[in-house]
């Protein structure tokens, strides 16, 4: 697990790391986005979390299977108002590839761009969710 920095001092738990995230959104304005970075196939059960977690919220909260959702969803957290807290569920990769012409691989090049508040299972605030911003 990893977040935004100070997010999860004194978290040793999924259970707790989300708590802590969900006491960041905002009561008034926030919502909650989940992006799950898993085969949907084979994994789909983070698709079942979305309903559960916006009742416990009452705010609003989105799903959405990555990286597709940054072509739709993904525009609003990236351009809206910094009002979202995302919750980013990831998993490691089945294979690397070489990436043709430089000197590492994709799996060791996304190691490299991963910045602290973008973890495996990473709670984060009002955070730019996307690797392309």
């Amino acid at each position: 697990m990893r977040g935004t920095e100070g997010l999860l001092d004194g978290v040793s738990d999924l259970e707790g790391a989300v708590a802590a995230l969900l006491g960041q959104l905002d009561p008034e304005h926030g919502y909650l986005a989940v992006m799950a970075y898993l085969d949907r196939l084979v994994q789909a059960e983070p698709a079942d979390v979305r309903p559960r977690l916006a009742e416990r919220t009452g705010r609003p909260t989105t799903f959405g299977w990555g990286p597709r959702f940054l072509h739709s969803t993904g525009q609003f957290h990236k351009g809206g108002p910094a009002v979202g807290v995302y919750l980013q569920v990831t998993g490691a990769p089945a294979s690397d590839l070489e990436v043709p012409g430089r000197p590492y691989s994709l799996r060791q090049g996304s190691s490299r761009r991963r910045r602290p508040a973008t973890p495996t299972c990473s709670p984060t605030t009002a955070v730019p969710c996307c690797a392309c911003t």
